[in-house]
């Protein structure tokens, strides 16, 4: 039996509190940010405070006129406390200067925005400081785990800046990433790599490097050779790159997709197999896992709606992978699945998944 946690399903939710007397900007920001952070509004910056102290926030985003009538105090008192000086704060003004910008020397301003706010530069900049606080915890884990997580992470930034820029990727650098996430899977320990993964609010990577373990989960219960198991997890760290051309802001889309986005989105898979064939050296198998793994046993799937013994061995496992990884996930639209009910759900889709190789994978993980 996998008892649950067993795959370090993804359940929490970072928290940002909200320090803002106006009910219209606080909704504009709770649509924004809701689906990413657990988020407590408070009108008074002095109960805020209390419950800071009570139970520290991952970050604070503040109106300033709240603050002023409100709670005034509460920057110096972040400043000089050390239970709270390391939390950002974010502020909001009218103006461009006050006393919370640190240039005053009583400030508690880390990032300031003069209103009106540009929504989605405020939650880009929440986003890669709160990443950044995770991504700084890594060195408090084992060192192969550490290094595991530092090297793909750092692989994933040069990744998406070459695709950005339209240049091709390389293959040493992409094999240097996965080598120690490899090591640490061999020697069990990727455990806690996935801990690590927590709250990182990069999901395309978080997704891809959960599939990455998950694949190298499989490689070694299939007891394949030291060169098979670097293919099968490069081909879950690349399956999904073909997202890192798309908008966060479809991929972090609450509602209901519109039949174009779906399209948009669907076509990550043809984008993919095209930026993986494109890289010199790369194992030709790693395009095509990467262009299989959407692709479902009773025809269901896409790009190709493939069926039965149309998809290969290699393709049941990456699907296996990238389901169990999805279901595990927590994405702003839906919350994860403990291990326990990811596999029940799994074991309902034998028509589209290889039920075999569900049971394999689930004995690996035990």
């Amino acid at each position: 039996m996998v008892f649950q946690g067993q795959a370090e399903n993804i359940t929490s939710k970072q928290s940002i509190f909200i320090i803002d007397n106006l009910p219209v900007r606080v909704q504009k920001i709770k649509a924004a940010f809701g689906g990413i952070y657990d988020l407590q509004v408070f009108s008074d910056g002095n109960k805020a405070l209390e419950a800071m102290r009570l139970t520290p926030p991952d970050a604070v985003i503040s109106d300033d006129h709240t603050l002023q009538s409100n709670g005034h105090h509460i920057h110096r008192t972040k400043c000089t406390s050390e239970q709270l000086k390391d939390i950002p704060f974010f502020i909001s003004s009218d103006a461009l200067n006050g006393p919370y910008l640190p240039k005053n020397g009583t400030g508690a301003t880390d990032y300031f925005f003069k209103r009106p706010v540009n929504l989605n530069q405020l939650l880009n900049l929440v986003l890669e400081t709160t990443t950044k606080s995770i991504e700084d915890s890594w060195s408090k884990r084992p060192p192969k785990a550490s290094n595991a997580l530092h090297k793909t992470s750092e692989c994933f930034s040069t990744m998406a800046q070459a695709i950005a820029n339209n240049t091709p990727l390389n293959k040493t650098m992409i094999t240097s990433g996965c080598n120690p996430l490899i090591e640490c899977v061999q020697e069990d320990q990727y455990k806690e790599v996935l801990q690590g993964l927590k709250n990182h609010h990069n999901f395309v990577y978080t997704h891809s490097m959960r599939v990455a373990v998950f694949m190298c989960v499989f490689a070694k219960a299939y007891d394949v050779s030291k060169e098979e198991t670097i293919t099968l997890t490069t081909a879950g760290f690349m399956h999904d790159v073909g997202e890192m051309a798309l908008p966060s802001s479809l991929l972090n889309k609450q509602g209901q997709l519109t039949a174009l986005e779906i399209e948009t989105v669907r076509h990550h898979v043809q984008d993919a197999g095209d930026i993986l064939s494109a890289i010199d050296g790369l194992h030709p198998v790693i395009p095509l896992i990467a262009e299989l793994h959407h692709e479902r046993l009773d025809g269901s799937g896409y790009p190709k709606g493939l069926k039965g013994t149309e998809i290969n061995e290699l393709g049941r496992m990456i699907a296996i992978a990238d389901v169990f990884a999805a279901l595990t996930d927590l994405r702003p639209y839906r919350q994860s699945l403990n291990t326990q009910d990811a596999f029940t759900k799994m074991e309902g889709m034998g028509d589209t998944l290889d039920l075999h190789m569900i049971r394999l994978f689930r004995d690996a993980l035990e």
